[in-house]
């Protein structure tokens, strides 16, 4: 199998890590309450493996135009405030942040899909 990206992807550099970035956003939009392992890769992927915090300068590399920042940054910095920023175990963010994380990756996911989705083929 192989990732297939939708021709509105042409215009970046880096489609595997905007994939990415989308599958991790789907799986924050549900309800992570039972999960703290997912929230733990999220804030790995979001903070240590990629510098979202600076989204306004990931146009051209992972987001596709200026319209996907705002939505990509207001998910960053509702999960920067669940955290601390970076400064309480996970164990301790409340089900009223996780609540408000799960809001705002679905909404960023769902600017993000306005661009298509990956598929895989055979």
């Amino acid at each position: 199998m192989r990732l297939v990206f939708p021709e509105e992807w042409k215009s970046i550099s880096r489609p595997h890590v905007r994939a990415e970035l989308m599958a991790f956003l789907a799986s924050a939009s549900q309800d992570q309450r039972g999960d703290r392992a997912e929230l733990e890769f999220l804030v790995h992927f979001i903070f240590d493996d990629h510098d979202f915090e600076r989204a306004s300068e990931l146009v051209g590399d992972v987001l596709i135009d200026a319209s996907e920042i705002e939505p990509v940054q207001l998910f960053v910095r509702v999960l920067d405030a669940a955290i601390g920023p970076r400064q309480k175990p996970l164990s301790a963010v409340s089900n009223q942040e996780l609540l408000a994380i799960n809001d705002a990756a679905g909404a960023a996911l769902q600017k993000l899909m306005h661009n298509g989705l990956a598929t895989f083929s055979v």
